[in-house]
């Protein structure tokens, strides 16, 4: 690499300039390069170079003409591998007088103003990259059919004696080519120690090279050998080879040679003998290989457990399909575990490893504790190896070359003795028992099952219950003197208390002691049923005031304890009250969130619903009573009454058959909080005529205020009918008659009805004054008052009545009383009864009263 440093103008007689450079890169150092100035005529006038075997070199310029210095840098070529190339960084120094700085006191540098590095041209990078080197790469010959083995390495059988490895140099070489490869041996030892590391062999212009690895056929059991032949990069230990890199994906190649000699097992026993019943009695087999498995190996050695007695083997179940073995398998040792150990074919895997010693197992028989047939006979139980095409098995998952076979020793006979015959014990109790038996205790009895007893013994035991049903001082560990009859026991307290609880269970279990041994059944449980009821309660939520038809009713039915799981209370429950009947009322369960836990009604339309418990947690019901409006006049109002049932097996009592109750008391209605009564009243519909609107003249609506005594809960439809008067024409048709209705909002007492009344100039009919009178109808969910039923409004014409003045006789006499005239007045409508109309007459030409009478 050629490069250039410049001063900005040419020096003069005796001036002189130093410029420091520095040569530096990651993973650089001064063997990765050299330095020098460029020879060539008119090259480098009054320059010189120094320190050029260092990173921090130095030009020096001085007299007339120096200027410029021309520099080469050569890469120095390594065996190296730096993959994509190193980065050289050429500089000048820095300015200043700091560590190789322009203003160094140590420079000579002598102009005026010194000298400086330039600010933009004052360094270079130069990428030196690794030279195109021939590669080197290792194959193998393969035959046909040849094998792989779980890493993918061809395998060779260990009679084969030798491998043929090829070495490749890619680009084949003009002339021979000298590489290094390497030959190990893990595992055996099967290759001669001659034939392994690093080896020099010389690639002809063919460009391969057949490198052989031979081995030796022992005669011993041995593990496989790994063999490898890898190409060695230049500059490795013991290779003086260079000018090749070595192909990363096929620099090595391996090799398993597989042994040919079985490792032999063997079975032993030093202790034969177990006693039946006894855990701490047990018996030994030792399994031992001809070797130690390394990391990877693995020998899997099956045996089988066999009996000509009665002996019952791992596996064995009785009737009830239980198991009822005699012993168990278990296994120890490094790098052993057992499989199938509940059987009668038990399996010792051996797993290899390059640290721990994996070569024996302790396999034990342990008799099961307290496990006794009953008989009084030894058993005899043989264990043996499997054989040889079993123990070399690659389907058990034994991999060592040359499998595995029987030593010599590969069959033991193992006794299981009888235990001494002490006698042995069970418990029997009832099934159940009530709280307040009459005994005031529970029998635990003793049973010997076999075995002889000869003399009293103390028998240990240990009672517990669940729930709160034995006297102070009965549960724990304890003991009792137990005579020799074939069944004796003891009794265990009960504390009859008065306190509702759920049942329980008490259990007596035989321990553990001298003298005698446990029965399979040597723990018994009784239940124990609670003989006091269970009190249900009833009352009212909030407010004990009378309700209105429509209205609902809050209760709650309480057990006086939460039920447990598979605990059921059925609590029956009557509605009744005078002239009462399921029409009159609904009833359901209140929804919501945390309530009715375990509840369920039924016979809800009926007088008699029942609301059942059951499980864990039900304790507390909460109803809700809708009574159902109708139009019976029921001024005096009615009184619904909810209560429990009553007590005992009557009907709809508590204690019926037909009851699903299973609590140990049962249940009973509480004495107090068992009843309550709810007051239905009805609404009373009444009408009125609105204070400020009566009478009114046609034309303007007669509006009537319709009343709700007490407010309904609901909104309330009333029906009603609009009459005219009679002969009349205020109302259109379509606004008389039935059908007509207005609603009292929920929690109102009070709607206006309004009837529009024909009038104004499109009606010009004179006639009588009348009334509208609206009727409340009977409906749903109101009586109608029997004082106020009915509301009139009077309506007022605005028609004048027409008055016709006629005279018949226009001519009269002066002074005689036979010679008259008359006047006729005619008016437009005949007047009604207490209708009167006041009409004036003027007249002129004469006095009335003096120049005649009318």
């Amino acid at each position: 690499m050629e490069f250039t440093v410049t001063l900005s103008r040419v020096l003069t007689a005796g001036e002189i300039v130093e410029a420091p450079l520095s040569v530096s890169g990651a993973g650089v150092t001064t063997a990765d390069w050299s330095l020098a100035l460029k020879t060539g005529n008119n090259l480098n006038t009054g320059v010189i170079l120094s320190d050029e075997t260092t990173s921090t070199p130095n030009l020096y310029f001085s007299g007339v003409g120096a200027q410029t210095a021309t520099l080469i840098l050569t890469a120095t070529p390594d065996a190296n591998d730096e993959g994509s190339g190193e980065t050289v960084t050429v500089a000048l120094g820095p300015d200043g007088n700091v560590a190789n700085g322009f203003d160094r006191p140590s420079l000579e540098t002598n102009t005026p103003d010194g000298a400086d590095p330039s600010s933009t041209a004052n360094s270079f990078d130069v990428t030196v990259n690794e030279p195109s080197l021939p590669v080197v790469s290792i194959g193998l010959q393969t035959q046909d059919g040849q094998t792989k083995d779980a890493g993918g390495r061809l395998i060779f059988p260990e009679d084969g004696t030798s491998a043929s490895f090829s070495v490749t140099r890619t680009p084949a070489p003009t002339a021979a080519f000298d590489v290094c490869i390497r030959v190990t041996e893990a595992g055996g030892e099967r290759v001669a120690s001659s034939a392994e590391g690093v080896k020099t062999v010389s690639i002809p212009t063919a460009g391969t090279v057949n490198h052989d690895v031979a081995w030796t056929d022992t005669a011993a059991d041995d593990r496989d050998s790994l063999v490898t032949v890898e190409a060695v990069a230049p500059g490795t230990a013991g290779c003086s080879a260079t000018g090749y890199t070595v192909l990363s994906t096929a620099g090595s190649r391996a090799i398993r040679v597989v042994d040919d000699e079985a490792t032999p097992v063997a079975l032993t026993s030093s202790d034969t003998t177990m006693t039946e019943g006894d855990a701490t009695e047990t018996a030994e087999l030792t399994i031992r290989l001809g070797r130690q498995l390394y990391a990877g190996e693995v020998i899997v050695v099956p045996f089988t457990l066999a009996t000509t007695t009665s002996a019952r083997l791992p596996g064995s179940v009785d009737g009830d399909n239980n198991p009822n073995h005699d012993f168990t398998v278990t296994a120890s040792g490094s790098g052993v575990t057992v499989i199938d150990a509940d059987t009668d074919t038990p399996e010792i895997k051996f797993t290899g490893h390059d640290t721990n010693t994996v070569q024996e197992a302790t396999v034990t028989l342990t008799p099961v504790a307290n496990r006794d047939d009953g008989d009084t006979a030894n058993e005899s139980v043989t264990a043996t190896l499997a054989s040889d095409s079993a123990l070399g098995s690659s389907s058990k998952g034994t991999n060592v070359g040359g499998a595995a076979q029987r030593a010599t020793d590969y069959q033991v006979s193992l006794t299981l003795s009888e235990p001494p015959q002490l006698p042995v014990f069970g418990v029997v109790m009832p099934s159940s028992i009530s709280e307040g038996t009459a005994d005031g205790e529970i029998q635990c009895n003793t049973v010997r099952g076999f075995g002889t007893q000869t003399a009293s013994l103390t028998v240990n035991y240990r009672v517990s219950q669940t729930g709160d049903f034995l006297a102070a001082g009965e549960t724990g560990d304890k003991s009792f003197t137990r005579g020799t009859q074939t069944s004796t026991g003891f009794g265990i307290a009960l504390d009859d208390d008065s306190v509702d609880e759920p049942d329980g269970t008490v259990t007596c279990a035989l321990r553990t002691g001298t003298g005698y041994n446990l029965h399979t059944t040597s723990s018994d449980t009784i239940t124990v049923k609670d003989d006091d009821p269970t009190v249900v309660s009833l009352a009212r939520v909030g407010s004990s005031s009378a309700v209105t038809e429509g209205g609902t009713v809050e209760f709650t039915v309480t057990l006086g304890r939460a039920l447990v799981a598979g605990e059921i209370i059925d609590v029956p429950l009557s509605i009744s009250g005078t002239n009462v009947t399921t029409d009159d009322w609904s009833l359901a369960l209140k929804t919501g969130t945390g309530l009715n836990t375990g509840v369920t009604l039924s016979g809800a339309t009926t007088a008699t619903p029942k609301v059942r418990f059951s499980g864990a947690a039900a304790q507390t019901a909460t109803l809700v009573l809708t009574t159902t409006p109708d139009s019976t006049d029921e001024s005096a109002g009615e009184t619904v009454t909810v209560a429990l049932g009553p007590d005992g097996n009557v009907t709809n009592g508590f204690d019926h058959t037909s009851l699903g109750t299973n609590v140990g008391g049962g249940a009973d209605p509480s004495s107090t909080a068992k009843s309550f009564d709810v007051a239905v009243n009805d609404i009373i519909a009444s009408i009125a005529p609105k204070t400020a609107n009566t009478p009114v003249t046609e034309g303007t609506a007669a509006v009537f205020t319709v009343t709700a005594n007490p407010a309904p809960t609901a909104n309330l439809p009333v029906s009603l009918t609009v009459a005219d008067a009679t002969n009349a024409d205020f109302v259109s048709s379509t606004n008389q008659g039935s059908g007509k209705s207005v609603t009292i909002q929920a929690g109102q007492t009070t709607a206006d009805f309004t009837v529009p009344t024909m009038g104004g100039a499109s009606e010009t009919t004179d006639e009588p004054s009348g009334d509208v009178t609206v009727t409340v109808a009977s409906g749903t969910g109101y009586t109608v008052s029997s004082s106020a039923g009915s509301a009139t409004v009077k309506v007022n014409d605005n028609d004048a009545t027409t008055v016709t003045l006629t005279t018949p006789d226009t001519t009269a006499t002066e002074g005689s009383s036979t010679e008259t005239a008359s006047v006729v007045l005619t008016l437009g409508r005949p007047l009604r009864a207490g209708e009167s109309l006041g009409v004036p007459l003027g007249f002129s030409g004469g006095a009335v009263g003096t120049d005649f009478t009318l």
